[in-house]
Protein backbone atom coordinates (compact mmCIF):
# COMPACT_ATOMS: atom_id res chain seq x y z
CA UNK A 1 0.00 0.00 0.00
CA UNK A 2 2.82 2.39 0.87
CA UNK A 3 4.45 1.70 -2.48
CA UNK A 4 1.26 2.54 -4.41
CA UNK A 5 0.77 5.70 -2.33
CA UNK A 6 4.32 6.94 -3.02
CA UNK A 7 3.28 9.44 -5.76
CA UNK A 8 0.91 11.13 -3.28
CA UNK A 9 3.58 11.21 -0.55
CA UNK A 10 6.26 12.52 -2.94
CA UNK A 11 4.25 15.57 -3.97
CA UNK A 12 3.35 16.30 -0.34
CA UNK A 13 5.25 18.76 1.85
CA UNK A 14 8.02 17.85 4.27
CA UNK A 15 7.97 17.55 8.05
CA UNK A 16 5.18 19.51 9.70
CA UNK A 17 4.10 20.86 6.29
CA UNK A 18 3.14 17.34 5.29
CA UNK A 19 -0.56 16.60 4.78
CA UNK A 20 -0.47 12.88 4.02
CA UNK A 21 0.49 9.96 6.23
CA UNK A 22 -0.80 6.40 6.02
CA UNK A 23 -3.08 7.20 8.95
CA UNK A 24 -4.47 10.27 7.13
CA UNK A 25 -5.05 8.21 3.98
CA UNK A 26 -7.03 5.58 5.90
CA UNK A 27 -9.00 8.24 7.80
CA UNK A 28 -9.82 10.01 4.54
CA UNK A 29 -11.13 6.79 2.98
CA UNK A 30 -13.34 6.17 6.02
CA UNK A 31 -15.50 9.05 4.80
CA UNK A 32 -16.81 6.90 1.94
CA UNK A 33 -20.16 5.46 2.95
CA UNK A 34 -22.39 2.70 1.66
CA UNK A 35 -25.98 2.76 2.80
CA UNK A 36 -29.23 1.04 2.02
CA UNK A 37 -31.91 3.38 0.66
CA UNK A 38 -35.62 2.64 0.53
CA UNK A 39 -37.88 4.68 -1.78
CA UNK A 40 -41.48 3.69 -2.46
CA UNK A 41 -40.87 0.06 -1.57
CA UNK A 42 -37.74 -0.17 -3.72
CA UNK A 43 -34.49 -0.86 -1.87
CA UNK A 44 -31.01 -0.28 -3.20
CA UNK A 45 -27.51 0.37 -1.94
CA UNK A 46 -25.93 3.74 -2.52
CA UNK A 47 -22.25 4.59 -2.19
CA UNK A 48 -21.29 8.19 -1.44
CA UNK A 49 -19.52 10.11 -4.18
CA UNK A 50 -15.78 10.19 -3.38
CA UNK A 51 -14.09 13.56 -2.96
CA UNK A 52 -11.24 14.43 -5.34
CA UNK A 53 -8.72 13.37 -2.69
CA UNK A 54 -10.50 10.08 -2.02
CA UNK A 55 -10.68 9.39 -5.77
CA UNK A 56 -6.95 10.10 -6.18
CA UNK A 57 -6.17 7.65 -3.35
CA UNK A 58 -8.46 4.99 -4.81
CA UNK A 59 -6.89 5.45 -8.26
CA UNK A 60 -3.40 4.96 -6.81
CA UNK A 61 -4.57 1.84 -4.96
CA UNK A 62 -6.40 0.48 -8.02
CA UNK A 63 -9.80 0.54 -6.27
CA UNK A 64 -12.94 0.98 -8.35
CA UNK A 65 -16.32 1.83 -6.83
Amino acid sequence: MRQRMQPLFEKDGKGKERQWTMENVIENLRGIRKQQVSVGGVRFEQISQPTEQQQEIMNLLGIKV
